[in-house]
């Protein structure tokens, strides 16, 4: 799993739309599982999938990590309510 920074919300509507080459222009080296770390990924998390558990209509995939690692001091991206921020550091008055 990669880990967008604020500054990604583009990158992050490419993977969310079908059918797109998700990785195209991008660089990309594989995790010891094989699963691609985005070189200008803020952060990444590699796991190996541990169980797929059941929770009504949907599934839950519970990862085992292996290894993780922060590449860059940004924040992260988040969505939240159907639109994307980020944190930020609280303005002193």
């Amino acid at each position: 799993m990669n880990v967008l920074g604020e500054e990604h919300e583009e990158l992050c509507r490419r993977f969310a739309t079908r059918g797109a080459d998700k990785f195209a222009s991008l660089g990309w080296e594989p995790g010891e599982t094989g699963s691609p770390i985005l070189d200008d990924a803020t952060a990444w998390i590699d796991c190996r999938l541990d169980a797929v558990l059941e929770t009504g209509d949907h599934y839950l995939a519970l990862g085992r990590v292996v290894d993780l690692g922060v590449k860059k001091a940004t924040g992260p991206l988040i969505f939240y309510r159907g639109g994307y921020g980020g944190l930020r550091e609280p303005v002193a008055s």
